[in-house]
């Protein structure tokens, strides 16, 4: 069979959940012998126009076709962010010539949805697995510049008033009003007059048809994959029908990973706490520096290991390194290659997620329960679902990092509550099992569609 899987970015430059998740999927579709064409953005701020440029390459055995153009050289960067008809074209025109069997979209962020409508216009069938909530929160994550977590508001003006926000002038507004502003916004921004007034872009008739436009043509996909029940509820409430959406966990690649044969857990009297993940404001990782500066140390120390890129967030990460500045308990690592993650989590009694967005299902949190490693994270989005308070791992109040101190203490103050999590600490879904799944999901749609290049015999 062969498949065409797309994502906004894939490695080796771009390393977060979907880019990895869609690599590995890539890697074990071609070990299975199938076909498979992956489709992503390598750069949005390439040349002096708008005009997509494409680079072909085999990365690690799977074939990578990489573009490049300038978004802000566009007539509408906005809408060309969400419907860049330039994609379209170019997409359209390498489906007539690859003629995959499916399609399996894996992200619209970047690519935007003209990937989708030109699927459908050569009736080929299409999966569309959601990693995050791009199709009804224009900044991706639902959580808003001053930090705050955002439902997906009835009031549009909610959405261009909290993009306005991303702007320094009217961010200082927004603190310096007490959040009085944002209430103001809400009601007088539903007039396009007050929007024009305030150079306010995307304004509430931006908002609307870019929410028309995009869960319009995710009504198209055949089947919808949801990798946590939290994600797919947001997704009903906004119009999908249930029987569309349908609750996947995503499955593990441990394929990779050098373990040692009768690796033991290494020993100290110390607590080791590990980060993996995205050096990021929306990963938390501050969150995690002030709960382990409010620890108390008298009866146990504890070591903590932040493993990520330094450099993608460079001002985040200097502000984190400023405030761990003189704890020589406290390590950025940065970052290590995927085939050590069982190595490094033999060093570690416990991992911390402490995101402050709707994670819905992290992979971060998946290694550490395959590795046996109890995980503390917060009771928000997906995690839960994943880490059971007292079974597998402990929640925190999501943003706070008093009641994540408060977990991290109960640790220190209790050294066999480690080892009774890490006990029922198993792994969720591996990928042999996801891939069985959606393998039988490909043909499947692909035996019941007929269109001008699906053979159905």
């Amino acid at each position: 069979m062969k498949v065409v899987l797309t994502i906004h970015h894939f490695p080796p430059n771009y390393r977060a959940g979907a880019e990895i998740y869609t690599f590995r999927l890539a890697g074990w579709l071609i070990r299975h012998g199938h076909t498979v064409e992956v489709v992503c953005v390598e750069s949005i701020t390439h040349g002096e126009n708008s005009d997509i440029e494409c680079m072909h390459e085999i990365y690690e055995g799977v074939s990578v076709w990489r573009l490049y153009f300038n978004l802000e050289q566009t007539s509408n960067p906005f809408y060309y962010g969400f419907d860049n008809p330039e994609i379209g074209v170019w997409f359209t025109e390498f489906l007539q010539r690859e003629r995959p069997d499916i399609v399996h979209i894996n992200s619209c962020y970047l690519l935007s949805v003209s990937t989708i409508n030109a699927v459908k216009q050569l009736l080929l069938p299409l999966i569309v697995t959601l990693h995050d909530f791009w199709f009804v929160c224009p900044r991706i994550t639902l959580l808003k510049p001053t930090g705050k977590l955002c439902s997906v508001p009835d009031n549009p003006a909610e959405c261009a008033w909290c993009l306005a926000t991303e702007k320094r002038r009217f961010r200082w507004i927004e603190k310096r009003s007490s959040q009085t502003a944002s209430i103001l916004a809400h009601t007088f921004l539903v007039s396009q007059p007050v929007n024009h007034w305030l150079g306010i872009y995307p304004d509430t008739n931006a908002i609307l048809e870019r929410r028309k436009i995009l869960i319009d043509a995710l009504r198209q996909a055949d089947l919808i994959l949801s990798p946590s029940e939290f994600l797919r509820n947001v997704f009903i409430k906004q119009g999908i029908a249930p029987d569309k959406i349908v609750y996947s966990r995503l499955g593990l690649d441990t394929s990779h990973w050098i373990v040692p044969e009768e690796m033991q857990r290494e020993q100290s009297d110390d607590l080791h706490i590990t980060y993996i993940g995205q050096i990021a404001p929306h990963k938390g990782v501050h969150l995690l520096i002030n709960a382990f500066k409010k620890l108390d140390f008298s009866r146990r120390n504890a070591r903590l290991k932040i493993y990520g890129d330094l450099t993608v967030f460079f001002k985040y990460t200097v502000s984190l390194q400023k405030e761990a500045k003189g704890i020589t308990s406290i390590e950025f690592a940065g970052r290590f290659e995927n085939y050590r993650v069982a190595e490094i989590f033999n060093q570690t009694d416990v991992a911390v997620v402490p995101s402050i967005w709707y994670e819905n299902s992290p992979i971060a949190i998946m290694e550490s329960l395959t590795t046996g490693t109890p995980v503390v994270t917060a009771d928000l989005g997906g995690m839960p679902e994943l880490v059971k308070h007292d079974v597998n791992g402990l929640l925190f109040e999501a943003g706070s990092s008093d009641d994540l101190a408060r977990q991290l203490q109960r640790l220190l103050d209790t050294p066999t509550l480690v080892a009774s999590l890490a006990a029922n600490a198993r792994p969720v879904r591996l990928i042999d099992d996801e891939m069985v799944q959606i393998v039988s999901l490909y043909e499947r749609f692909q035996l019941s569609k007929i269109g001008p290049f699906i053979k159905t015999t």
